[in-house]
């Protein structure tokens, strides 16, 4: 990590109930902490609801980054010393049930990795547990698959972004709303769906140079896992995911997680975002789950 001391905890924005167990939310691309709007509403009755916005997740299109922002992003380990620093700072001594998704679970599932103390429980949403294995020649296939089909442009926007002068951002912006458009349409709380900027686009290149340093040697596995062959997590943990979202990819993973009595699985209607598709249902079942899991 590029710094292992000093860590500014992120900035949280705290509902609920101040002596109640505290559900910390991480969201991903392209999102911020407005993504989990009615789960906080739901939740706050019961819970302490934390939610953060993951660095450079609150630039939009066309506006200068913030004096000090890490231009370059984060990487996933980077990101998961930020988050350890933010629960320890706000959550107090207990351990936190983490609701995360997309890009929030791969941290979220890699925090749990290295950090257990800090993580109760965990519910993830429509991607499974991503633990950073060690990278094999069969993968690469897969990798390059999803880098052409969208990954790879969504890296090239912040490269372009970044490097390119006078209208590199305007461009890189550009990419990253067609492909916010292309995936995902309007959002409630961003009905345009163009107001996205690249800088947010940090995870993707991350995840692929990972991906191609570490199978040749050049850079260590992230996390305590490097050698598991079964990357689930030690905690109790549920999976939610959408009929016409990325869940199946996780079906192996997720049929051993079903295995386990202190785990479950659930698909309910929708897709990637299902939490917003199938609002009430995952409410009432993750709130089920937690209630039982206690």
């Amino acid at each position: 990590a590029r710094f292992a001391k000093n860590i500014e905890p992120l900035s949280v924005s705290v509902e609920g109930r101040a002596d109640s167990p505290v559900l910390f939310f991480i969201h991903g691309w392209p999102d911020d902490e407005r993504l989990w709007d009615k789960q906080v509403e739901h939740f706050r009755a019961q819970y302490k609801c934390m939610r953060i916005t993951l660095p450079n997740f609150d630039r939009r299109s066309g506006k200068k980054a913030k004096p000090g922002a890490e231009l370059w992003g984060y990487n996933f380990d980077e990101l998961v010393d930020l988050i350890a620093a933010t629960i320890r700072a706000h959550a107090g001594s207990e351990p936190v049930t983490l609701v995360i998704h997309d890009w929030g679970s791969v941290i979220g599932f890699t925090l749990q990795n290295l950090h257990p103390e800090l993580v109760k429980r965990i519910v993830a949403v429509d991607v499974g547990s991503p633990t950073f294995l060690r990278p094999s020649v069969k993968q690469i296939p897969l990798m390059i698959f999803v880098g052409l089909y969208y990954m790879y442009w969504l890296a090239l926007a912040l490269l372009i972004a970044r490097l390119v002068p006078v209208v590199g951002q305007r461009i890189g912006d550009f990419i990253c709303c067609f492909n916010v458009r292309r995936f995902k349409g309007r959002l409630t709380y961003n009905p345009s769906g163009l107001d996205f900027s690249a800088d947010c686009c940090y995870p993707y290149l991350y995840y692929h140079l990972n991906f191609w340093l570490t199978l040749l040697g050049i850079k260590k596995v992230i996390g305590k896992a490097g050698a598991k062959t079964d990357p689930s997590p030690s905690c109790p943990c549920m999976f939610v995911y959408g009929h016409k979202g990325l869940g199946k990819m996780f079906k192996k993973w997720s049929d051993k997680l079903a295995q386990r009595p202190e785990c479950e699985v659930v698909e309910l209607r929708g897709g990637h975002w299902v939490m917003l598709q199938s609002t009430d249902d995952f409410n009432t079942r993750v709130s089920a789950w937690l209630s039982k899991s206690k």
